[in-house]
């Protein structure tokens, strides 16, 4: 594999982080959420967005999780989830961080220590949140990261 590197986005880089989504996939990075990069050749290759819930302050919630097609099946997507959650965890550890993947993602997923929560034990403004997104894809499951 080629020379990677992963780190957290500076605050100024948002337009060129949606750059690449809007090449790449759906979603947009906003202010004040915690952004992670993968670059390859100083070139923005896979991305993913931690957002602070306001609501639940206690809560956050793992976005736009994408790798440039060109460059899957190589761990890039695992290594910066991983990366990045064990960043957010050690300066979270009273929050819990969620996520709302693809049904046929949820094994991958538990791999990095998500584990699947049912509608009843979420808090409020996940469960909305979670109630929104799988009107939209009826194919989506809620997961939470275990707690280290």
């Amino acid at each position: 594999m080629q020379t990677m590197n992963i780190r957290q986005a500076d605050k100024a880089e948002i337009k060129t982080i949606n750059q690449f989504y809007k090449q790449q996939a759906k979603g947009q990075a906003k202010k004040g959420e915690c952004i992670w990069l993968t670059e390859h050749k100083q070139q923005i290759i896979a991305a993913l967005r931690i957002q602070p819930l306001f609501d639940e302050p206690n809560s956050a919630l793992l976005l736009g999780v994408f790798v440039d097609p060109n460059f899957r099946q190589q761990g890039i997507a695992s290594k910066l989830v991983t990366t990045a959650c064990r960043n957010w965890q050690s300066d979270n550890a009273d929050k819990t961080l969620y996520t709302f993947p693809y049904q046929k993602l949820t094994a991958w997923y538990q791999t990095l220590g998500f584990t699947s929560s049912t509608r009843a034990d979420l808090p409020l403004g996940i469960e909305s949140r979670y109630k929104r997104y799988s009107e939209l894809n009826k194919e989506l499951v809620v997961m939470r990261l275990s707690k280290r």
